[in-house]
């Protein structure tokens, strides 16, 4: 059975209150402008997994905006589209894959100093995850999660700012008290992210709200490899990649030995790091490299090797500038006391 909803100039809206979509077989959902408050539930699987629009058994296209503010359920994979902005926050969207085409793509509400308007999202995958969007905000709250093996993460954007949580090879798990928490599931799942123009991890406080924000930060791990990949910083005064405070980038530990742990940080023009990079299991590596200055006043860690570049593009001669190094070699590769 194939079940086809389409508002082809107004608003196609299901309400949360009363509306509810359950469907076993092929699901399209088409309308100028889509909001989704109610809760779909969805278990067809067609078995076509070759990256075509038909392959995908839940497709959600909206001409505009698409909002999505209630639960979604899918058996395997989602496609979703949104010639504007698609927003999602107080919601959860759990499937095997999604893929999210939009012209900007935000989960969770931004930063607010009214804790009432700070709203989350959680977005959980078995396997991948592909969201290409000119703009990008994971705000605070939010997750973006895969949770099986060599599971895979891929955000491409032009512009990305990130507050949240993205971890893949992660789940979200409830135990007895009923509190949640983000563990490790699954191995070698990987963390891709690029942007075209900039990627920024965290915020500052904000003294000038009533009453004050604090400072929040981002996490962005990974069980197999991790790759941030920064752009010509236009936005962001030439700052390609700016790791800021506390935000981490991280390879976790996932309990494998004798294997590689590839950390990769990179920006067309000028990268700062001012939070904690991580690749510290056995076989981690990190390798950062700037097309111009490098800038860190954080910290960087590793289990076998940092690699640290910049200036490569930048006649000026600028390349890497830290507040302060201290270098601490790892016991098992040596006796080098630490702080020299």
């Amino acid at each position: 059975v194939t079940v086809d909803i389409e508002s082809e100039l107004g608003l196609l809206n299901l309400n949360r209150s009363s509306g509810r979509i359950d469907v076993a077989g092929a699901l399209t959902l088409k309308g100028f402008d889509i909001q989704l408050d109610g809760p779909i539930n969805h278990t067809h699987d067609n078995s076509l997994s070759d990256g075509s629009l038909t392959s995908y058994e839940l497709q959600i296209i909206a001409q505009r905006h698409l909002l999505v503010r209630g639960n979604l359920t899918a058996a395997k994979d989602v496609w979703m589209q949104a010639g504007g902005v698609a927003e999602f926050y107080d919601n959860l969207l759990t499937a095997s894959t999604l893929n999210l085409q939009a012209a900007a793509a935000y989960f969770g509400n931004p930063v607010s100093a009214a804790s009432a308007q700070q709203r989350g999202s959680r977005i959980e995958v078995q396997d991948r995850l592909r969201m290409d969007a000119g703009d990008l905000g994971v705000h605070a709250g939010a997750m973006l999660l895969s949770r099986g093996v060599a599971s895979d993460i891929t955000l491409n954007m032009a512009t990305g700012l990130f507050v949240g949580t993205v971890h893949a090879g992660a789940r979200m798990e409830t135990v007895l008290d009923q509190t949640s928490a983000v563990v490790v599931s699954q191995s070698r799942a990987s963390l891709n992210v690029v942007a075209t123009d900039s990627i920024r991890l965290g915020i500052g406080a904000q003294s000038g709200t009533t009453p004050p924000t604090v400072e929040n930060n981002a996490n962005l791990l990974a069980t197999g490899s991790l790759t941030l990949s920064g752009g010509s910083g236009q936005s962001q005064q030439s700052i390609g990649l700016w790791i800021s405070g506390s935000s981490r980038v991280a390879v976790v530990d996932d309990g494998r030995t004798n294997v590689s742990r590839a950390l990769s940080l990179s920006s067309e023009r000028d990268l700062r790091i001012d939070g904690l990079v991580q690749s510290q299991a056995s076989g981690g590596t990190v390798t950062v490299q700037s097309g111009r200055m490098l800038t860190i006043h954080g910290v960087i860690q590793a289990g076998t090797q940092v690699s640290l570049s910049g200036g490569q593009t930048d006649s000026s001669a600028m390349s890497v500038v830290t507040s302060a190094l201290t270098y601490r070699m790892n016991s098992l590769r040596g006796s080098t006391s630490a702080g020299t």
